[in-house]
């Protein structure tokens, strides 16, 4: 075999292969058209992973209202809170990776946890709401809820279940109607049950 009749045998192989595989392939289905109304809505928090700091019965770290300060005071922070109503002395949580995630107060002998507060979104009650979240969102977990403003500050709470949720929105009338709340109100801070 001469290199010309070898050249055209590859030629005419290379050929018929290149034909094969070329039928049309079968159209992909249609992705179903959906209207705005229609598109689900994905939350950031839907698709985050799980929060490592859960509450669970009003406790977070082990915290607890009515627990003796000495057992975790090791691990606070202590710090001076500033409101309207004064300053007050408390005790800072933070998370493991240095992140402030709320406080605590201390009654008046300085040896007993009185009130926990969460201030960060990394906390997630077992209720499943944290900060940051809706009026919304809080109602469509836990149904109705108590609201009442404060006369002196102007703060508007809700409450369920003895936690209380502090919601941007100011009220200075303790009565305060839910239906005028809107409905993207964001939870400011979440207390735990005393």
């Amino acid at each position: 075999m001469n290199v010309r009749h070898f050249l055209a045998l590859l030629v005419c192989l290379l050929l018929c292969t290149c034909g094969r595989g070329t039928e049309p392939a079968e159209a992909a289905p249609e992705a179903p058209t959906t209207t705005e109304e229609e598109t689900p809505q994905v939350t950031a928090r839907e698709v985050e992973p799980p929060s490592p700091y859960t509450t669970k019965d009003g406790e977070l770290m082990g915290m607890k209202a009515g627990e003796p300060l000495a057992d975790f005071k090791a691990g606070l922070r202590e710090g001076v809170l500033s409101t309207g109503e004064g300053d007050f002395e408390v005790f800072y949580i933070d998370g493991a990776e240095g992140t402030e995630l709320g406080y605590l107060m201390v009654d008046e002998t300085g040896k007993e946890i009185m009130d926990i507060t969460i201030t960060s979104s990394d906390v997630m009650t077992e209720h499943g709401l944290a900060v940051g979240m809706t009026y919304a969102q809080l109602r469509e977990k836990l149904g109705q809820v108590e609201v009442h403003g404060s006369e002196i500050e102007g703060y508007t709470h809700a409450q369920k279940d003895d936690y209380w949720y502090q919601l941007d929105a100011g009220n200075w009338s303790y009565e305060v109607d839910p239906s005028t709340l809107k409905p993207d109100t964001k939870i400011l801070s979440i207390g735990l049950p005393r």
